[in-house]
């Protein structure tokens, strides 16, 4: 059976790249880009939640500022590296 990311990743590392993510997006301003966006948007009963969501979606994908992206990834790949480093000890 092939592994996944969920197979490779533990809870507790999954969560702190959330959290550094979340904090990059709002050190960024993107966030508030991001709430803009979601209060623009009409919501009703006959909305499409999916179709909602799909849109956000897509909005935060385009327009990610290159600084958070970058500074994610360097967060990931620090991560990472010391989480192989401490399961090779």
């Amino acid at each position: 059976m092939p592994q996944t990311s969920d197979d490779l990743i533990s809870e507790e590392t999954k969560n702190k790249l959330l959290n550094l993510l979340d904090l990059h997006i709002k050190k960024s301003g993107f966030h508030d880009k991001i709430v803009q966006k979601m209060e623009a948007l009409e919501v009703n009963e006959n909305v499409n939640i999916e179709a909602l969501y799909k849109e956000i979606y897509d909005f935060m994908t385009a327009n990610m500022p290159e600084e958070v992206q970058d500074a994610f990834f360097e967060d990931v790949r620090r991560i990472m590296g010391n989480e192989r480093k401490h399961d090779m000890l």
